[in-house]
């Protein structure tokens, strides 16, 4: 099969490397340079303390790939409008995976013309070491769900054996993203507001009652997610991942711009509409929207 892949930054790369090894895998990359690299040498994958090379295909515009099955994309949702009009100059037929956080994604994902479009949640961790190389720092796996079309126009990557990258097919859409948007609340914005990885948030008491407070706000905004998703859910991810720093934290780190909006900003829209109260995420809204002003506002880029 031939799968073209937008984004070129962690997980687009961990995407890459892996299904590079049993498909024909183009990536579309924002620069040139990383796109002439991807054609001049393979993707190394850093996992385990092993280095596994892949070689793909870059390029900067898929929409002139000849013979694409699938386009997964997976650039963060700040970025879909500017790849749209790739996205309209790729066939109807072509089936479309976005590997987005949030919610807000959906709202752009309405609008396309696809027959087939897919929605994925990825559980791995991944770090770009460089232009051409990834970390593999969580082993996880992808769920994907159908939000229109038809489920087997995914088939193969459901039934390919890939070590250490395994692909599921969840029955509901918004319930698996919905459990996503629950894991991403409970720890993305916690970890960046205090600096700390992911374990910490359960081995701190006072970070952990912070945590379940952010838990029953969540599930007082969605009360249709009330026995499908635990707390204990949640830190279960925190254990898992305790090593890990979340790519909030990252964006954070290294002053750019985060998924604050697409995570924490569409819970206080929502609130706002329905006249709930939410404090805790909101008083954590504001303290990293205030962390982000500090190196991007004053900057003019807010």
């Amino acid at each position: 099969m031939k799968i073209g892949i937008i984004g070129g930054g962690a997980i687009g790369l961990l995407f890459a490397s892996y299904l590079g090894r049993n498909h024909n895998v183009v990536c579309q990359t924002k620069t040139a340079e990383q796109a002439n690299l991807l054609k001049e040498r393979p993707i190394e994958l850093i996992v385990k303390k092993d280095c596994v090379k892949t070689e793909v295909e870059g390029c900067q515009d898929l929409s002139k790939a000849r013979n694409v099955d699938l386009v997964i994309v997976a650039v963060k949702q700040y970025h879909l409008n500017s790849i749209k009009n790739t996205l309209l100059q790729i066939s109807q037929n072509t089936p479309l995976l976005f590997l987005q956080n949030g919610l807000a994604h959906l709202t752009f994902i309405e609008a396309l013309p696809h027959r087939h479009i897919f929605v994925g949640t990825v559980e791995h961790g991944a770090v770009k070491s460089g232009n051409i190389s990834v970390s593999h720092n969580g082993i996880g796996s992808t769920s994907v769900a159908v939000v229109k079309g038809n489920e087997q126009k995914l088939d193969y990557l459901f039934k390919d054996s890939i070590p250490l990258f395994p692909f599921r097919l969840e029955v509901e859409y918004k319930t698996m993203i919905l459990k996503k948007l629950f894991v991403n609340v409970l720890i993305n914005p916690l970890t960046a507001i205090t600096n700390v990885k992911n374990g910490r948030i359960i081995e701190n008491p006072f970070f952990q009652e912070v945590q379940i407070q952010l838990f029953e706000e969540l599930m007082y905004l969605f009360p249709e997610m009330n026995g499908k998703i635990e707390i204990d859910d949640v830190k279960s991810v925190c254990q898992n991942t305790s090593d890990n720093y979340s790519s909030m934290f990252k964006d954070f780190e290294a002053e750019r711009t985060s998924e604050l909006e697409t995570i924490v900003g569409v819970l206080i829209s929502k609130a706002q509409k329905e006249d709930k109260r939410i404090p805790s995420i909101h008083l954590l809204y504001q303290l990293l929207k205030g962390k982000e002003w500090e190196y991007l506002g004053l900057n003019g880029e807010l």
